[in-house]
This record gives C-alpha cells, sequence and structure tokens, in this order.
C-alpha cells in the first residue's frame, strides 16, 4: 500500500501508515491493535475550595485574614477553574503496551484526529 496523506494540521500528521502526533512520538499504524479516547473534565475540588475560602473570608472569625488574602485566593482558584480547559487524550494500543498518544485542550482537534486515525487504522485491518 502506497502512503497517502490522511490528515494535517501543524506538526500532526496521519498517514495511512504512520501517525505523528506533533508532540515528537510517531506510531506505525499496522501495529496499532486499538484506539480509546480519555476525557479529563477540571477538577472540581478547585472550586469548591475556592468558594470555600471565599465565604470563609466572609465570617467574622475569618475577616483579620482577608488582608492576608484568603478571600483574594479563593476568587483566583475560582477564576483558575472558570479559564481552565478539559483535557482530551487518545490511548493506543500497541505491542508495547497502551500508550498515551495524543494530548490536547482543543475538542474539534481531538475529534479530526481520532477519527482520521480509526480511519487509518481500519484500512490495515
Amino acid at each position: 500500500m502506497t502512503e497517502q496523506l490522511i490528515y494535517e494540521d501543524g506538526k500532526i500528521r496521519i498517514t495511512t501508515n504512520v501517525f505523528y502526533n506533533g508532540q515528537g512520538g510517531q506510531f506505525v499504524i499496522p501495529t496499532i491493535r486499538g484506539i480509546r479516547d480519555l476525557h479529563k473534565g477540571k477538577n472540581i475540588w478547585t472550586l469548591i475550595f475556592g468558594l470555600v475560602l471565599i465565604a470563609a473570608a466572609s465570617i467574622p472569625p475569618f475577616v483579620q485574614y482577608q488582608r492576608e488574602g484568603l478571600g483574594g485566593l479563593g476568587v483566583l482558584l475560582v477564576l483558575w477553574y472558570m479559564t481552565s480547559k478539559e483535557k482530551y487524550t487518545i490511548l493506543l494500543t500497541t505491542p508495547a503496551g497502551e500508550v498515551e498518544a495524543f494530548v490536547t485542550k482543543n475538542e474539534q482537534q481531538f475529534k479530526n484526529v481520532m477519527n482520521c486515525l480509526k480511519r487509518a487504522v481500519a484500512l490495515h485491518q
């Protein structure tokens, strides 16, 4: 089978024979035995802890700590949670075992890479 380009986005490249993940790794398509995804959501405990700190800064016994940044730290944690993005990971099963092959915070890029990888692997089955 001659090598043909299936997908390309910057340094990410999927051909009928090789997957270049754009992060320095490459995987030979015919050796891939399985593909699965992993969706890592935001850490909800960061939001909860931030809200507790904000609430604690307004309780009379803790008001003195507000000057020392108790409420400010809470606000920063809440803002961090609001601006952080979820991580999307593609795991490949190869002869060497399961490998974390691709990680991105861009959902559309993740979907494109996942679909194209599945298409490339299906060509060898």
